[in-house]
C-alpha cells in the first residue's frame, strides 16, 4: 500500500465549480466515542438530535431498544486512570468500551449527522471516503442508500459477526516491510496507516504469538480493543451472511441534486453506486485490507485541497497528515479535537469553520443552540485566563484608535465600539488591512484570525489588553519537592528539568561546580530551572539569565524573584551579532523552541525520546502516544512566532562590565554555534566553565570541540540515555 506500489493513475471527473476541492473523510472506530458524544449532546446541534431520533426508530425495530437508551449507560463511565505522564498529556480517562452493535451504530449515526451539519453550514464535499466502518457513512452521503437503510446494514453486519471466529487486531509502530517478516499463517496485514505504523490481525492465539515476537524484537505493540480480525480472511464466514437490501429513497435524500463521489478504501478507486449497493461489495469490504494510501492518492490526483475528517472522534486526520506531509497546498482539518488538544468541542468546531473560510469555503460561523462559546473562551488565543473582553471600559488606551481603524477600513462612519466586523461587510481582505493598520498605527501585532474571533473594537481591545498584561492562574504555580514555587508553561518540562537538574545534578559533572561569589550566565534560561539551581548551589551567586520568548520570560521573572538577590534578566536572544531574529515558540513543548526550527527534526527527536522512555519503562500511556504520534506531534508543535532583539555574549559582557563568567550554560536548540561565535577573542579568558547542549548537525560537535580546545579548555562530551538515537549531546568544558 505504499505510494510506490500504485501503478495506475486514477483521475475521476473533477468538480467544475471555482472553489477548493473538498473530501469528507469518515474514520472507523477509535478515540473516546462516548465522551465526545456527551459534548456533542451539550452543543444542541439540531442535526445530531434529528439523526439520533431517526436511529432510535431503526434500533427499536431491529434491536428492541432506542439507540439513545443503549448508549446512555456508557456516557457516565469516566474512571480516572491518570498517571503522571497521562495527566501531562491530557490522557486521564479510561475509555468506555461500547458493545459492537452500539458502537458501530452510534458512530455511523453521528458521522451522518455531522456531515449534515457541515453541509448546512455551506461546506459541500466533492468526494467522500471512509476508513473501515466509515465507508458506510461515505456510501450514504454518496447516495448509495438512505440513512435508515445504512443503519440496518450496520446492524446486520454486527449480527453476522456472531459466526466469525474470535480474533483481534494489533497496531505495530513499525513500517510494513519490517512487520511482514514476523507474520505467520492466520495473521495478516490489515492496514498500513503510515510509513511508521502497521495494523495486523488474526486469530487470538496466533496473533498473540506474533505480537510477542515483534515486541521482543524491540518494537512498540498495542493490541486494539476488538473481538474479531476485521479486514482479514477470517471474516469470510461472517461476510457470507450479509444479506442484500434494496436501495431506499426517502424524501431528504432524494432532494439533493448533486452527490459527492465515493472513493472506496476497498480498492482505492472511485466506486459506482450500483456496485456499492451490492452485498458483494460489503462482504469483500469486511474481509479485505484497508487501502487508505491508494484512496488518498486518488483524491490527490483529483486535486483535492481540503481533507475534512467528519466524525465524533479524531483518528483519521493524523494519518492523513502523515500521508500528505510532502504535498503542498493541502489542508487536513477535523471536526472534534484530539485527546491531546485542550479545546472544547464547540471551540474546536468554530476554529475549524474559521480555517475553512480562510481556505475559501463558504462555511458559516457556528452558533449553537446552547450558546456554549463564551467570550472568555475566545480569548484563549492569547491568555487562558483573560478577563471577558466584553467588559473592556471605554477608557481603554487602544479602544478609540481601534474604532477609528475599523471605521476607515470598513468605510463606515457610524462605527461604534460594538460594531460587528462581518455585519459591515468585513472580509479577509479588510481583515488583513486592519491587521496592517494596527501594526503600523499603534504597534499591535495580531492576525486575521484574531479579527475573525474578536469581531468588534471592544472585544479586540480586551484581547489586546489581556495579551499586554499576562496573568497566571493559581493552578499554574507548582510547588517543587525542594520547596520552590514556580510558574511554568509545560508540566512535562518542569518534571524533566527538576529531575535532571536538581536530583541528578546534570550540570555538576566532570568537576564543574558553582562556588560562593561566582558569576553564572544562563543563555536559554526558559523558566529558570538551571538559574534557580545555580542561585541555590552557593551563596552570593551573581546571575545573568537570558530568555527571548516573552511568555517564558515573565515566568522566569516570577521564579527568580525570591531566589536570587543579584540577578539580571534579559528578554533577548543571543547570537553572533546584534540584530533582530524570529524565534518559533512551541507552547506545548517550550524546551524545543528555537531560532532555527525544523519540524521534521524536532518530531524525530521527540519520537526517539518517547521510544526510549517506553523501552525503559514499558509505560502504556507512552505506547498510546507513539501509536497516535501524528496527532500528538500536531499538538506538541503548535507554534507562535516572535520577533526578538538579539545580542552577542560579548555585548552583554561589555554592557554590564562583567569581569568574569565562572559558569556559562548554553541551551539554545541548534543555535549554539551562533552563540559561541559571538564571544570576542578577548573575552574567552573570562569564561572558566561551560556546559552546552549540542545538536550535532553538519559536524557541529566536532567544530565546537575543536573551538574549545583552541581556547584552552579540557572537555567531555556525552549523551544522556534518554536521547539515544538523536543528535543531541552535552559538552562539559573547563579551563585546564
Amino acid at each position: 500500500m505504499n505510494d510506490s506500489r500504485i501503478t495506475k493513475t486514477v483521475r475521476p471527473e473533477k468538480p467544475s465549480r471555482g472553489k477548493p476541492v473538498i473530501a469528507f473523510m469518515f474514520p472507523g472506530l477509535g478515540g473516546n466515542l462516548a465522551e465526545n458524544l456527551k459534548e456533542l449532546e451539550r452543543l444542541g446541534d439540531p442535526h445530531v438530535e434529528k439523526f439520533i431520533a431517526r436511529a432510535d426508530r431503526v434500533t427499536t425495530e431491529k434491536l428492541g431498544s432506542r439507540l439513545s437508551e443503549l448508549v446512555r449507560p456508557y456516557l457516565d463511565q469516566s474512571n480516572d486512570t491518570s498517571t503522571d505522564v497521562a495527566r501531562l498529556f491530557k490522557r486521564t480517562r479510561s475509555l468506555p468500551v461500547l458493545p459492537t452493535v452500539v458502537a458501530h451504530s452510534i458512530l455511523y449515526t453521528l458521522e451522518c449527522a455531522l456531515a449534515e451539519t457541515w453541509m448546512a453550514a455551506g461546506v459541500l464535499p466533492d468526494y467522500v471516503c471512509g476508513y473501515s466502518l466509515g465507508e458506510y457513512a461515505a456510501a450514504h452521503l454518496a447516495g448509495a442508500f438512505g440513512f435508515e437503510e445504512g443503519l440496518s446494514l450496520i446492524i446486520e453486519r454486527a449480527s453476522a459477526l456472531s459466526v466469525a471466529p474470535r480474533g483481534g487486531l494489533a497496531s505495530i509502530y513499525a513500517p510494513r516491510s519490517e512487520v511482514e517478516q514476523f507474520l505467520i499463517p492466520d495473521v495478516y496485514v490489515v492496514a498500513e496507516n503510515s510509513s511508521a505504523q502497521t495494523v495486523i490481525g488474526g486469530g487470538k492465539e496466533h496473533l498473540a504469538n506474533v505480537m510477542a515476537s515483534i515486541e521482543f524484537a524491540g518494537y512498540t505493540v498495542q493490541e486494539l480493543a476488538v473481538e474479531h480480525a476485521f479486514h482479514t480472511p477470517l471474516m469470510l464466514q461472517a461476510a457470507s451472511g450479509l444479506s442484500r437490501t434494496d436501495p431506499v429513497r426517502i424524501e431528504e435524500e432524494a432532494s439533493r441534486t448533486s452527490r459527492p463521489r465515493l472513493i472506496s478504501t476497498l480498492d482505492g478507486m472511485p466506486g459506482e453506486l450500483r456496485e456499492i449497493r451490492s452485498p458483494e461489495h460489503w462482504a469483500r469490504h469486511l474481509c479485505a485490507p484497508v487501502q487508505l494510501t491508494k484512496a488518498v492518492s486518488t483524491l490527490v490526483n483529483c486535486e483535492t485541497s481540503i481533507f475534512l475528517e467528519v466524525a465524533p472522534i479524531q483518528s483519521l486526520a493524523p494519518l492523513l497528515r502523515t500521508h500528505l506531509s510532502r504535498e503542498k497546498n493541502i489542508s487536513v482539518l477535523s471536526t472534534v479535537p484530539s485527546g491531546f488538544d485542550g479545546r472544547s468541542v464547540e471551540k474546536f468546531v468554530s476554529d475549524t469553520a474559521f480555517h475553512l473560510r480562510e481556505l475559501g469555503c463558504a462555511a458559516a460561523p457556528f452558533t449553537f443552540e446552547n450558546d456554549c462559546i463564551d467570550q472568555s473562551e475566545r480569548t484563549l488565543v492569547y491568555n487562558d485566563n483573560a478577563a471577558s473582553a466584553s467588559a473592556v471600559p471605554e477608557e481603554n488606551i487602544h479602544l478609540a484608535k481601534i474604532r477609528e481603524i475599523w471605521a476607515g477600513v470598513l468605510e463606515c462612519e457610524d462605527v461604534t465600539y460594538d460594531t460587528n466586523f462581518f455585519a459591515c461587510g468585513g472580509d479577509s481582505l479588510r481583515a488583513a488591512q486592519i491587521v496592517q493598520r494596527l501594526k503600523k498605527d499603534i504597534g499591535i501585532h495580531c492576525t486575521i484570525r484574531d479579527i475573525y474571533i474578536s469581531p468588534t473594537p471592544r472585544v479586540l481591545a480586551g484581547v489586546i489588553a489581556s495579551a499586554d498584561a499576562v496573568s497566571f492562574p493559581v493552578d499554574d504555580i507548582l510547588s517543587l519537592p525542594n520547596g520552590l514555587a514556580v510558574r511554568y508553561q509545560s508540566r512535562a518540562d518542569v518534571d524533566y528539568f527538576y529531575r535532571s537538574i536538581f536530583l541528578e545534578r546534570s550540570y555538576a559533572k566532570h568537576g564543574l561546580h558553582i562556588k560562593a561569589g561566582d558569576t553564572v550566565m544562563d543563555i536559554g534560561a526558559n523558566i529558570g530551572m538551571f538559574s534557580m539551581f545555580a542561585a541555590l548551589e552557593a551563596p552570593d551567586v551573581k546571575l545573568f539569565s537570558v530568555e527571548p520568548v516573552p511568555t517564558l520570560f515573565k515566568m522566569l521573572e516570577f521564579n527568580l524573584a525570591d531566589v536570587c538577590e543579584d540577578v539580571t534578566l534579559l528578554n533577548v536572544g543571543v547570537s553572533d551579532r546584534p540584530g533582530v531574529a524570529t524565534i518559533t515558540f512551541y507552547p506545548n513543548s517550550p524546551g524545543m523552541s528555537s531560532f532555527a526550527p525544523d519540524r521534521m527534526d524536532e518530531e524525530a527527536i521527540l519520537t526517539a525520546l518517547l521510544q526510549n522512555d517506553y523501552k525503559a519503562n514499558k509505560n502504556s500511556v507512552i505506547s498510546e502516544i507513539l501509536f497516535r504520534s501524528s496527532e500528538f506531534m500536531d499538538s506538541r508543535f503548535e507554534e507562535k512566532r516572535y520577533e526578538c532583539s538579539v545580542i552577542s555574549v560579548s555585548e552583554i559582557i561589555a554592557q554590564y562590565n562583567i569581569d568574569k563568567i565562572d559558569f556559562l550554560k548554553i541551551d539554545v536548540q541548534k543555535y549554539e554555534m551562533r552563540v559561541l561565535g559571538g564571544i570576542d577573542i578577548r573575552h574567552w579568558p573570562l569564561i572558566r566553565q561551560i556546559a552546552i547542549e549540542v545538536h550535532d548537525k553538519n559536524g557541529a560537535m566536532n567544530e565546537i570541540c575543536l573551538l574549545l580546545e583552541s581556547k584552552g579548555y579540557a572537555f567531555r562530551a556525552e549523551q544522556d540515555s534518554l536521547y539515544k538515537g538523536t543528535d543531541i549531546f552535552n559538552i562539559f568544558a573547563w579551563r585546564q
